[in-house]
């Protein structure tokens, strides 16, 4: 295979994985939405044109390590709109998680380039369709950190040392987690290499102590690991692939088919050298990785899906492993094949999905005119998953939070902002009024279907809720206790004002100018 190919290859993939973004009217995430509504509430919190915030938020006093993403919308909301802010943002992601690998493999064998390849069917992954936007700053982030330090770990002066530790803080500014593992790589290759700890530890001392500040502040929640058969299961198949069809199944399974021959061949290929080298550490990263995997709690210092998130690493370990070892040249091209592919039909899946909910986020998107700036709106969403896609089929649920846009569009208060319910992200709820506490019932405000009283909130805070929107509300369901109960209040205190077209998805209602 010729370095020619393989770098158009990789340009065409990259182009390709941007079609998304260009064909689909928002980027189809569960909290994407939400990242956006809280950057444009950051960016505005203090504008005296935007005095409805101050009664709702408070500033979170301390610094948590779930900011880049936030800080970057900030500087995309001052040039577009909220939508085209998250594709823009996206797309940065989609270029750089496989430059970032492609980086680190180049850095430990600047002839395996072939095997960056292999990151594009993760480029889609469930956490990014989940919305987990500083996780996924943190995954190229975490291939740079990685790839720059192994390139310069031989000579670390001054300048080097600086820029690991500007590296290393951008990464602790997006997310622990690849942050930790970008580390525990470090450290591995240190112990076998045992030679320039010391300026390493220099190197990345900044970010090891905003680290351990962050667990220092953390209560520790009682959580145990999933059971080891789940586990077990879900990385055989890689399901932290996996966002909306069992289809995608297939792509992800067959991915993990190819690492485990490309490893074994590669072992092979180990076993017949006898010579130890540094970059074993990253095969030994890998282990230390999956059996992190399996004994790690679901929920660690206040972040939730442990074990699907580092699901990644072990692959992204063996990505520049593979690099430092020998490779028969009819398995490289038959993989590298293979793994543009399995990357091709990933996006098409995707792709397939957007497809059957597109028409739906126009036509919630098509709500915003109807909202007056500087009020607060609370959405309930009865079919977050969307029509067309089975309740129990998608593990993303892309209206959960949609409304989020319309939020940040029209300039008013989204009294279902899960952000403003958790002490890691910027803006918190004020503690008197918080829809969380004082609005949700029963099941809460993102139940199946959503459990509000109006009427209690507005007793117990003294505030309004200006609009109500149903999302996806049909006639079977309004007979449950919980709709029930809010179709009363709304029709004692509210009036219809906008139903949305085709499939009248969003019903929208005003609060009655004489309550």
């Amino acid at each position: 295979m010729t370095p020619q190919r393989e770098r158009a290859v990789f340009v065409v993939l990259l182009l390709l994985h941007l079609l998304p973004l260009v064909l689909l009217p928002a980027f189809p995430s569960q909290d994407g939405a939400s990242h956006v509504e809280a950057a444009f509430n950051w960016r505005h919190y203090t504008d005296p044109d935007y005095p409805l915030l101050r009664e709702y938020y408070i500033r979170n006093p301390t610094p948590e390590p779930n900011l880049l993403g936030h800080l970057v919308l900030i500087v995309l909301l001052e040039v577009v709109p909220p939508v085209i802010a998250e594709k823009v943002m996206v797309a940065v992601l989609v270029i750089l998680l496989p430059l970032g690998a492609r980086y680190a493999i180049r850095a430990v064998a600047p002839g395996a380039a072939w095997l960056a390849v292999l990151v594009f069917p993760f480029v889609y992954a469930w956490p990014m369709h989940m919305g987990f936007f500083n996780f996924c700053w943190g995954l190229p982030l975490f291939f740079f950190v990685v790839g720059y330090w192994i390139r310069h770990r031989s000579a670390l002066g001054l300048r080097q040392c600086i820029d690991i530790a500007a590296l290393s803080l951008v990464l602790w500014s997006a997310h622990v987690v690849p942050l930790v593992a970008a580390l525990a790589v470090v450290a591995l290759w240190l112990a076998f290499e045992r030679r320039g700890a010391l300026r390493t530890a220099v190197a990345f001392a900044p970010a090891v102590l905003m680290l351990a500040a962050f667990f220092w502040r953390k209560q520790p929640v009682p959580s145990e690991a999933p059971p080891f058969g789940t586990l077990l299961w879900a990385l055989v198949r890689l399901e932290s692939l996996v966002s909306f069809h069992e289809a995608e199944l297939v792509v992800s399974t067959l991915l993990v088919v190819l690492f485990a021959v490309l490893t074994a061949a590669a072992l092979r290929a180990a076993r017949a050298s006898q010579e130890r080298r540094p970059a074993d550490a990253l095969l030994f990263a890998a282990a230390v990785f999956t059996v992190l995997y399996f004994i790690a709690p679901r929920r660690l210092a206040g972040g939730a899906y442990v074990n699907e998130r580092l699901a990644l690493f072990p692959f992204f370990a063996l990505l520049p492993w593979l690099a430092a070892r020998e490779i028969p040249e009819r398995l490289r091209r038959t993989a590298h094949a293979a793994g543009a592919a399995l990357a091709v039909a990933a996006l098409g899946l995707h792709l397939w999905t957007g497809r059957l909910i597109r028409d739906q986020v126009v036509e919630l998107l098509s709500t915003a005119p109807q909202l007056e700036s500087q009020r607060t709106l609370l959405p309930l969403a009865f079919a977050p998953q969307g029509w067309g896609l089975s309740k129990a089929g998608p593990r993303v649920k892309v209206f959960l939070h949609a409304a989020s846009y319309l939020a940040a569009e029209r300039d008013v208060v989204n009294l279902a902002n899960y952000e403003g319910n958790y002490v890691h992200f910027p803006l918190i709820f004020r503690g008197e009024v918080n829809p969380f506490v004082h609005l949700a019932r029963e099941q809460g405000l993102e139940g199946d279907p959503p459990c509000a009283d109006i009427e209690a909130y507005e007793q117990a805070t003294g505030k309004t809720i200006d609009y109500v929107l149903l999302w996806g509300m049909r006639r079977h369901m309004e007979d449950e206790p919980c709709t029930a109960r809010l179709l009363e209040q709304l029709g004692r205190g509210y009036v219809a004002t906008f139903t949305s077209e085709p499939r009248r998805l969003v019903r929208l209602y005003a609060r009655r100018p004489d309550r």
